[in-house]
């Protein structure tokens, strides 16, 4: 049975959200260590930050998306309530982004995650949906970050091949 519609709605970051971001990075501990908050709140800007809002003014969803080089963009952060999950939400944040990426001319999303030899529920689901969104692993880049993981770039093209 499908679960039943949710309302919410696509906006940009302001500094009013803060506490209900902080509160939402913190139910997403399947894939944010606690310390996760510190660095993503350095990171949250109206012109980078997408944010689903449920009718309740409840953070339901968020990506933070920053430009790399050679228009490039890469998505730093993101994450969807257990309870907005498969509902439509990541995938309406990321259509929009996508759209906006490819307003400002960007010609690659890029999106770092655990590898598949992470065997791990939570990333498998992730992987899974990255790729229903057109990503597709660019770089192993296994344990740079020192942390036991091996992780992989993925990478979206915005423009048609020649």
């Amino acid at each position: 049975m499908k679960p039943p519609m949710l309302s919410y709605r696509l906006e940009e970051y302001d500094p009013t959200h803060r506490a209900a971001l902080r509160d939402l990075v913190g139910r997403l501990d399947d894939w944010f260590e606690p310390a996760a908050w510190d660095t993503i709140k350095t990171t949250l800007a109206p012109d980078t930050t997408l944010l689903a809002v449920d009718g309740a003014q409840r953070v339901i969803g968020f990506v933070v998306v920053r430009i790399e080089r050679d228009a490039v963009g890469r998505i730093a952060w993101a994450g969807v309530d257990a309870s907005a999950q498969r509902r439509g939400v990541g995938r309406a944040m990321f259509d929009y982004i996508i759209g906006e990426a490819r307003a400002a001319g960007l010609t690659e999303l890029r999106v770092e995650t655990m590898s598949d030899t992470v065997d791990y529920a939570p990333f498998e689901r992730t992987r899974a949906f990255y790729q229903a969104l057109g990503f597709t692993p660019a770089v192993e880049l296994g344990d740079h970050a020192g942390v036991g993981l091996a992780t992989t770039d993925w990478a979206r093209p915005l423009v048609a091949p020649a």
